[in-house]
């Protein structure tokens, strides 16, 4: 075998895989820990299996230390995590660990979490790359929704991540991730980003010291974004934005302020965890551009919690429905959009 540490791979009771430089190797086994070394005789033979095992990395991100502190790809049936200098002691600290797949849209209607015409709705925002922001008190719950989101992407598509911590995993995709570790971080983060010219970009936590960017970065590439935000709902959410924007940039309007937000998020997602029933979206709305040139908030989807109901309440639509979806689709797969049940 060309690559002896396909070997350990392999091996079904092998669950995680720690690659420390060249000579430093930990597998992870149901039995307890397993330590070998030289798995690889120099820098340049890992080089050429990572690139091999990752093959939509080019050898210019893998070296550039720089602008590509952490590089995260998928290769069935693993997360691949590459960590460089000066992050780690080691020029390369390589992490596989075996996925548990996130759930999909499908697997949260089964379990209730939103219903089939909600899914569609996301499903055809995701479809035309139209921005969605997730809010929710829970950043775990957001991260949820927004893993569920990814796994309709194109697993051909180059996903941009701007990630605090580890939140947003994601399967069978390929990500490059960026980390904004204080407050100076965010202006050379979405540098980097634009700079790959990714087909989607994932924003953890929109915050104050990333928002500014957040709202002008789909002014270099074309691409969908969806962002997560801590916040009490989803017109919280938007004020949230707009004050934090209007306080950072004084000779902004607020018609500039309307017109970036509208112009970066299609959709407003709110969901939470509801007592005994469990993870629900409580509302979607749509930011639509208004006559008076200003955006305009129209509620589409809304969870009414019934307590007596066994499954918690029931999902209201607005017989409307999003602008940008009747927009897209012809007289018959309007139809049959209005027929889900």
């Amino acid at each position: 075998n060309e690559w002896p540490i396909e070997q350990y791979l392999a091996d079904s009771d092998v669950s995680e895989c720690i690659v420390e430089g060249i000579d430093s190797f930990t597998f992870k086994t149901s039995k307890g820990l397993l330590h070998i070394t030289s798995v690889f005789s120099c820098e340049a033979s890992l080089k050429d299996y990572l690139l091999l095992k990752c093959n939509t990395i080019s050898r210019k991100n893998l070296e550039d230390g720089q602008k590509f502190r952490t590089l995260f790809f998928y290769s069935d049936p693993w997360n691949i995590t590459i960590l460089k200098a000066p992050v780690t002691a080691h020029v390369y600290t390589v992490i596989f660990k075996k996925v548990a797949m996130a759930q999909s849209l499908n697997h949260l209607v089964d379990q209730q979490t939103l219903d089939a015409k909600t899914r569609k709705i996301l499903e055809k925002a995701l479809e035309l790359k139209k921005g969605i922001l997730v809010s929710s008190s829970h950043p775990s719950v957001t991260y949820r929704l927004i893993e569920a989101m990814a796994r309709k992407f194109d697993q051909n598509e180059l996903i941009a991540i701007a990630a605090q911590g580890t939140g947003i995993r994601l399967d069978k995709h390929h990500a490059l991730y960026f980390y904004e570790e204080n407050e100076f971080d965010a202006p050379l983060m979405f540098q980097g980003i634009v700079s790959v010219f990714p087909e989607r970009i994932i924003i953890s936590n929109v915050s104050s010291n990333n928002i500014s960017e957040c709202l002008m970065v789909n002014q270099s590439v074309s691409s969908g974004i969806i962002a997560g935000i801590r916040s009490l709902s989803s017109l919280d959410a938007f004020e949230q934005i707009e004050r934090t924007v209007q306080e950072q940039h004084k000779y902004w309007t607020s018609k500039f302020i309307h017109r970036r937000i509208y112009e970066t998020f299609s959709l407003l997602v709110h969901v939470e965890n509801l007592p005994k029933f469990g993870m629900r979206v409580l509302e979607i709305k749509e930011i639509a551009w208004s006559e008076t040139n200003k955006a305009k908030i129209n509620a589409l989807v809304e969870f009414r919690p019934n307590p007596e109901d066994p499954d918690g309440g029931d999902f209201q639509h607005s017989k409307e429905g999003a602008s940008f979806f009747k927009e897209s689709l012809n007289n018959s797969e309007i139809l049959r959009y209005t027929d889900v049940s």
